[in-house]
């Protein structure tokens, strides 16, 4: 097939040179979900209710925190550094602010430097 389509060997000889660069975004792009998810979710994890077995945040009338655990936190840092930002899961906190601005420009960063 390959073969005679020259589009299909050009865009097959361009993923194969290609590998390094993505191997590298990959990396980068767990290691910034790990340090982003994790240090999002002790920020803005709030304060442990006994009665509900959940953690609560003030800012938001009591409600259940959407960082429920730092597994949970991934969602945030990953939705994040792919730009997509459903706003499902969102900070409050001023300093959870700073951190997904922060977050967010590492993730332009690591997603432009290699292509």
């Amino acid at each position: 097939l390959g073969g005679r389509f020259e589009a299909v060997t050009i865009i097959t000889h361009s993923m194969q040179r290609s590998v390094r660069a993505v191997w590298v975004l990959l990396l980068n792009i767990s290691m910034g979900m790990l340090v982003w998810g994790a240090t999002m979710f002790f920020l803005e994890q709030g304060d442990y209710d006994v009665r509900t077995g959940a953690f609560t945040r003030d800012g938001d009338e009591g409600s259940p925190s959407p960082f429920k655990s730092i597994p949970h936190s991934f969602w945030f840092a990953l939705v994040t550094a792919t730009t997509v930002g459903y706003g499902d899961v969102t900070p409050l906190s001023l300093a959870g602010r700073v951190l997904a601005g922060f977050s967010m420009v590492y993730s332009l960063c690591v997603l432009a430097l290699p292509i």
